[in-house]
């Protein structure tokens, strides 16, 4: 039987994984951008960056 702590701390790691994973998306969406020069991805990445406040 787990203990509430270990079970919030899973769900902890599972938000920081998911969390994790959106900032590497727009980290390379945005080095797409600039390399590219291409305003619809810079406009992607700041759409996208509530998700990833939230």
């Amino acid at each position: 039987m787990e203990r509430p702590f270990d079970i919030q701390l899973e769900k902890l790691k599972v938000k920081l994984i998911k969390m994790c994973s959106l900032v590497d998306e727009q980290v390379e969406f945005t080095i797409r951008a600039v390399e590219e020069n291409d305003i619809e991805i810079a406009k992607l990445v700041e759409e996208r960056d509530e998700r990833v406040d939230q």
